[in-house]
């Protein structure tokens, strides 16, 4: 199969259909983050050219995208946040 996301004819019905959904739950996911970067996002097109003797170059328009770092903040049993900096105080002790 490798990365062609095709049925497999030998496959089971109940196999191509799972398939089947759980492929169009995946492209509607998609789709649904493409509309909120678009409706987010900055537009900015970049052009370049760069010409020498032997060859020329060209790149753009296009996008950078990149999604942020995450981290888990810790909370202890009054849901207030642990300040990582005083663990370490007190285990130092």
């Amino acid at each position: 199969m490798g990365d062609t996301h095709e049925i497999e004819p030998k496959w089971p019905d109940t196999v191509k259909k799972l398939y089947s959904d759980w492929m169009q739950a995946r492209i509607d996911r998609q789709k649904e983050i493409d509309k909120s970067i678009a409706a987010k996002a900055e537009l900015n097109t970049y052009t370049t050219n760069h010409t020498t003797t032997r060859r020329s170059s060209r790149s753009g328009p296009f996008t950078v995208e990149s999604l942020s770092p995450h981290r888990v903040l810790g909370v202890d049993e009054n849901d207030e946040l642990i300040d990582p900096l005083k663990v370490k105080e007190n285990s130092s002790e």
